[in-house]
């Protein structure tokens, strides 16, 4: 099951959509469960914003800039919590897609960055932030795409791969 986060209407091309979960130092505790995919810039433009030190988002997969779109994740302030997170989408024909992490907490059983799209796909670490995997993948060739390239930017924050590390996975990926 797919769940679809947006304000107009994402199957229509050129629509664009921002959701801002929790509010920085509030002191609320919002949370945001998906049971599926999370797709964040399918056709159109998405944009997530994660603030508010007690803010969780926990989600099966999330996939940034699908399809043409464009997506972003800024992780400000709490915790995201997926069992794969993709930087880059499905289809050859995705768009840009840009994880930034200032100072929240990242745990993804597969972290991927640049899947076969045509797009720029980037994760920028910085400031506070953290990420915990059990495998980080950058550059990688899925779904008969010809050409992949991912980018892991490490500013400051805290990395932890607790397993494999592979970077530019099979022929024409960077």
């Amino acid at each position: 099951e797919e769940v679809f986060l947006h304000v107009e209407s994402v199957h229509e091309t050129g629509s664009s959509g921002l959701v801002v979960i929790g509010q920085a130092d509030s002191g609320d505790a919002p949370a945001l469960n998906v049971s599926g995919n999370m797709l964040v810039g399918l056709f159109g433009d998405g944009q997530v914003v994660q603030e508010g030190s007690w803010t969780t988002v926990t989600a099966d997969t999330l996939v940034l800039a699908e399809k043409g779109g464009d997506g972003s994740y800024m992780l400000n302030e709490g915790s995201l919590i997926t069992q794969t997170t993709y930087v880059g989408g499905w289809a050859e024909t995705g768009g840009n897609a840009t994880f930034e992490n200032t100072g929240g907490t990242h745990f993804a059983d597969q972290l991927i960055i640049g899947r076969g799209s045509s797009g720029t796909d980037q994760y920028i670490l910085s400031g506070t932030g953290s990420v915990y995997t059990s495998a980080l993948t950058i550059g990688t060739l899925e779904d008969n795409a010809t050409s992949s390239s991912g980018t892991f930017q490490q500013n400051g924050g805290t990395l932890e791969v607790y397993g494999d590390m592979i970077l530019g996975a099979l022929a024409g990926a960077t």
